[in-house]
Formats: C-alpha cells, structure tokens, sequence
C-alpha cells in the first residue's frame, strides 16, 4: 500500500489532491499506514472503521479518533454498512463533528435519508459525497456536495458531465442522462 501510494504520489507531483485509503483491520496498522502516507505527501484519507470485525459503537468510534490523531491530515469518513457491517448513523457523525480532522462523509449507507438527517444534526459541518453511483441523482437532490463515482473510471464523460449538471441545477438533463446511466451504474 506505501509502494502504490509513494507511486501515485509521485506520478501526481503536486498536480491534484491525493488520498490514500485506510482499510484495516486493527487500529495499530491503520495509524501506522495514516502516519507513513502523511510523511510520503498525501493530502489526506479516506477512513474505514475496521475491516473484518464488525466493532460495536464504542469501539468504532474509538478507532475512529485514534487512527485520525495519529496524523496531521484531514479525513474523510467512510460509512458503508452494506459491504462491511458496521454503520454510522447520523448521531455518530454528529458525535464525531468534534474533531476538527474529520472533514467529509462518503455515505455509501444506500440510505439517501442520511444525508438530510446528518445536516440536520451539524449543518453544513461535513462535505458530504455521495458513495453509492446509483443514487446519486437522489444524493445530490438532498444536498450532498460531491461523489466518489465508481464507473468514473470506465465512463468518465459522462460521469462528470452529470456531475456538472447536478451541481448546475440542470435537474431535467441530469436526470435525462442519469436515466440513461442507471443500468451501468447499477454495475457498481
């Protein structure tokens, strides 16, 4: 993971943001890959809580805060129950709101009701992205302010083109092309 992030950082060269990804399974590793990717030059990360453990609510959010403690870098929280069993709800990210490092939300939940509940709770605390490429017409009508498109990779005209009409308020050609998108996107 440093060999690939060290690569892409130096591909980059300072020519747009880097993240790197933090999924793992212990809390040790994951400090350890947040603290050695800030000192390669990233920009920040994405932070899964645990992977293979289904922690409780006091453990994930512990975890949480240790691995965002052990850099200087910001952090996009990363929430998706569906693929690895633990869920953050919206009081969770209303607790987590505290720390200043935690900067974004990827809401992969498959739950659009979290968004306007999580604003709700913090306002516009968090920069909100839409984690699920199917529902991101319905994410952004609720007020998310980015996406992290899986099919960007195989049709990135189209992605960002949608992107740019939601963001717009161009909601009938959005939703004209995201119509025609839907069955690639439901790939993802």
């Amino acid at each position: 993971k440093l060999e690939l992030t060290r690569f892409f950082h130096d591909k980059i060269n300072g020519r747009v943001p880097l993240l790197t990804c933090i999924a793992e399974s212990d809390t040790r590793q994951a400090c350890f890959l947040a603290a050695e990717s800030e000192k390669i030059g990233v920009d920040g990360y994405m932070l899964l809580p645990p992977m293979r453990y289904p922690s409780d609510n006091r453990e994930t959010l512990s975890y949480l805060e240790e691995v965002a403690a052990s850099s200087g870098l910001p952090v996009m929280l990363y929430n998706n129950p569906v693929a690895y069993g633990t869920d953050l709800s919206a009081e969770d990210f209303a607790k987590l709101a505290d720390n200043p490092k935690f900067v974004a939300i990827k809401e992969s939940s498959a739950n659009t009701r979290r968004i306007p509940d999580i604003r709700r709770l913090v306002g516009d605390r968090f920069a909100i992205f839409c984690g699920v490429d199917d529902l991101a017409f319905e994410c952004f009508g609720l007020g998310a302010t980015g996406w992290v498109a899986g099919l960007v990779v195989a049709f990135p005209r189209e992605t960002v083109r949608m992107y740019e009409m939601m963001v717009a308020g161009e909601w009938q050609a959005a939703r004209e092309l995201y119509e025609w998108f839907l069955p690639l996107l439901h790939l993802d």
